[in-house]
């Protein structure tokens, strides 16, 4: 389970939109930091803005449609401290200094 100064802590910096925002790489983002149009970041950063969001995107997502991105950003945070726990992650970080 993750401890609540994490989840509190990715709240603060990422927070939860239920309706669709631009990100700072000016990319059409929802939820925590879900990109709904991938394709969007190919193009120069000065025209992110000019891409259209699609008619049946342009509303307040509900919770159950959120939830799974939350879950996923968790999942990748867990991972990370997981790994960083680790023997051998430790190993290196002492063996630098």
């Amino acid at each position: 389970m993750l401890e609540q100064r994490v989840i509190d802590m990715i709240k603060h910096h990422e927070g939860v939109k239920a309706k669709w925002y631009y990100c700072p790489a000016n990319l059409i983002t929802q939820g925590v930091g879900h990109v709904l149009y991938p394709e969007q970041a190919r193009l120069p950063f000065a025209e992110r803005r000019n891409f259209k969001i699609r008619p049946e995107d342009d509303r307040i997502w509900t919770m159950a449609e959120i939830l799974p991105s939350i879950a996923a950003l968790f999942t990748i945070v867990w991972t990370g401290f997981r790994i960083y726990e680790t023997d051998t992650v430790q190993g290196w970080l002492k063996k630098g200094k």
